[in-house]
């Protein structure tokens, strides 16, 4: 049997928790699609490692660059239908924004920041804060 290192043991699992920067980015692009008026692109949920996830983060970037600014402008009453396992949940505009994408987006983006942490990950606040 080889010897494993402790990279082995613990990156592959941690990194499936991680699935929750995928969140992070579909969150984000939720907000461009339902708000902004950019076209839904499908992405796989596959990244295993950290160069992975850091083009997921340039991905997600560059998709959000497509987004006018003032494409939002006007929607706050707009009719939001996100369709869920529990069936269709319906909002405005301005209430999809700030009770459901910004903190779901925070929510992925402390967790996974604090699941880093957890395993030994040389981060703190100024690397959350940017």
């Amino acid at each position: 049997m080889s010897q494993l290192s402790l990279y082995d043991i613990t990156i592959p699992p941690f990194l499936q928790q991680l699935k929750m920067l995928s969140r992070v980015s579909d969150t984000a692009k939720g907000v461009a699609v339902r708000l902004g008026k950019v076209e839904p692109e499908a992405w796989a949920d596959d990244e295993k490692t950290f160069p992975e996830l850091q083009e997921r983060i340039k991905k997600m970037i560059a998709f959000l660059e497509k987004v006018d600014p003032k494409s939002m402008d006007g929607l706050e009453e707009k009719e939001i239908v996100m369709k869920t396992g529990a069936g269709e949940r319906k909002m405005t505009g301005k209430s999809y924004t700030l009770q459901f994408a910004v903190p779901n987006f925070f929510f992925h983006s402390v967790t996974s920041y604090a699941l880093l942490r957890k395993e030994g990950v040389d981060i703190g606040k100024s690397n959350f804060l940017g």
